[in-house]
Formats: structure tokens, C-alpha cells, sequence
């Protein structure tokens, strides 16, 4: 009979060094999913992003960081749809968003409060007069995120 509870600790103490080394292996690991979008990495050819107005003309309208209510392109280039945006650069008469969609399972997506899910696949440029009305402000562990992924800033 003791044979038996031997054997039996010998498996436990194995099962308890196997589920600490698989602990460690994922809290020591990079947290980014293998099909999440890669960081971003500055290009060369665009001028230099500012981390403020370049002047008084650009304080109206859609601000980096902001959300917006927009008319934005579908991704396959076909039409469009009216709804929620993050802007993430604002040019002189356009600005880079990102979509925000309704429900979100991949990992390119992520959690934006009561406003839905925030895709962090790819932006997309929307004029000017396709913003309709400012729906708040993107949280700040949020926008941290999205910068990770994104260049963010006024384009002069």
C-alpha cells in the first residue's frame, strides 16, 4: 500500500514542477499574440509627426485621441459606413482613424469601454467633412496601446 502512495506523490510532484514551469514559461513571455499586428516603426519618408498643433487652425476638429462619429471606408475600398473612430493623425484636412466595431475576438482587437472594440489592423484617411459629432475621449491605457501599434500626432 505505501508503494502505492509513493507512486502517487512521485506523479503529483511532477504535475506541480510541470505547472510552475508552464507558469513561468507564460508570465516571463511577450504578452502580444503571434497574429496581433506588429509595432509600428517610424517611415522614414513622411515628415516628422508632431506631439502638438502646428496652429491655431488645427485646434477645431478631430483632435489625436479623440472619438469621433465618422463616415468611414469599408476596408475592401467599397463603400462606407457611418460610426465610431479613434483619430490617430489629424493632417491639414484629413485625419488617420482607426474603426471601432461592436464586437471584437481576434487579437488586433481591443477593449474600448462602452464604445465597443478598437481595431488595431490598419487606419484608414477620412476627410474632413466625413467627421459628424465628437463622442469622447480614448482612455489613457488605451491610447497607450494604440500607440505601441500606431504613429500618433499632427502631420504638418
Amino acid at each position: 500500500m505505501s508503494n502505492l502512495y509513493s507512486g502517487a506523490g512521485a506523479v503529483l510532484c511532477l504535475l506541480a514542477v510541470g505547472l510552475a514551469a508552464i507558469l513561468v514559461a507564460g508570465l516571463t513571455r511577450r504578452r502580444r499574440a503571434p497574429d496581433a499586428p506588429p509595432p509600428w516603426s517610424p517611415d522614414p519618408d513622411n515628415p516628422a509627426l508632431l506631439d502638438h498643433p502646428p496652429g491655431p487652425e488645427w485646434q477645431q476638429g478631430p483632435q489625436p485621441g479623440e472619438l469621433w462619429l465618422a463616415d468611414v471606408p469599408y476596408a475592401d475600398g467599397v463603400g462606407s459606413s457611418n460610426g465610431p473612430c479613434l483619430v490617430l493623425r489629424t493632417h491639414r484636412d484629413k485625419a488617420d482613424v482607426l474603426r471601432i466595431a461592436t464586437q471584437g475576438s481576434a487579437p488586433r482587437y481591443v477593449p474600448l469601454g462602452e464604445h465597443g472594440w478598437l481595431d488595431l489592423s490598419g487606419f484608414f484617411r477620412v476627410q474632413d467633412t466625413a467627421f459628424g459629432a465628437r463622442a469622447g475621449q480614448c482612455d489613457e491605457e488605451t491610447w497607450w496601446t494604440v500607440r505601441r501599434y500606431h504613429e500618433t500626432g499632427w502631420v504638418p
